[in-house]
């Protein structure tokens, strides 16, 4: 895999500064899944409300070349969200594979979707999207057997992130 270092948000990037890894055998002994908390226990539940002109930052869906159709600085998608941030770390990780998110929301209406992003913040706040996922919440359990959600009603929910190397 070739594992992208972190550079500023650009639209278009000329190339791309990173390094190839590989393993020997697999699973890989050298991998290891880290969770999480990204808001204490018994913290006020956060009201989300995104306008529709979320996500115009994304840049295209499937880019195919390095031109300007990538995703530019997150800030003002990042404005218009529920954002939550982990202190700098004090090492560097790499993120390899699809991210998960563990949930749990509740929705004023049958149908809801929520969509989540990953990103690299850098001191200064700019913004640089690692990966991105989206989940239509009555697919939750199960995408064959959609189920409406009870309004109100607190439902846990699994997102998957697109596969990435960071």
């Amino acid at each position: 895999a070739y594992v992208m270092d972190s550079v500023r948000p650009s639209r278009w990037h000329p190339e791309r500064p990173g390094r190839w890894v590989a393993e020997q055998e697999w699973p890989s002994s050298n991998v290891k899944v880290e969770a999480i908390e990204l808001i204490a226990e018994g913290a006020k539940p956060a009201i989300v409300a995104t306008p529709q002109s979320c996500g115009l930052a994304g840049g295209e869906y499937f880019p195919f070349t390095f031109g300007p159709e990538l995703p530019g600085d997150q800030r003002p998608d990042d404005a218009l969200s529920v954002c939550f941030d982990r202190p700098v770390l004090d090492r560097a990780i790499d993120i390899v594979g699809a991210p998960e998110l563990l949930v749990r929301v509740a929705s004023d209406r049958p149908q809801a979707n929520i969509a989540v992003r990953l990103c690299d913040v850098h001191p200064d706040g700019a913004s640089e999207l690692i990966s991105y996922g989206v989940l239509n919440l009555t697919h939750r359990k199960s995408h064959e057997f959609p189920e409406a959600i009870v309004p109100g009603e607190s439902v846990s929910a699994r997102v998957v992130l697109d596969q990435c190397a960071y």
